[in-house]
């Protein structure tokens, strides 16, 4: 995929081909709460936990929580129960 190493636990919702465009992933924090650098949005679509940044800075979120999450956070770790869809661009 182009080198940009993602968040692959549960998997793509959309096919390959939209990669070079789009992604969309699934992310589930009982799987894998890591999620790695890069400017995205991420949809919280079930359960509740927090969200944390290289940064420092954290933020409780659950299901229907909508966040924007900037480059310059760095890499980002899910705790708690997390079901989201984390959107990038391609």
């Amino acid at each position: 995929m182009r080198g940009r190493p993602l968040n692959r636990a549960i998997g793509s919702l959309l096919p390959g081909a939209a990669d070079p465009f789009f992604v969309a992933e699934r992310v589930d924090s009982r799987v894998s709460g890591y999620l790695s650098q890069g400017y995205g949005v991420l949809v919280t679509t079930g359960g509740s936990g927090r969200l944390s940044t290289e940064t420092g800075s954290s933020i409780l979120i659950k299901r229907g929580s909508t966040v924007l999450i900037p480059h310059a956070a760095g890499a980002c770790t899910l705790a708690g129960d997390v079901q989201a869809v984390r959107c990038l661009p391609g």
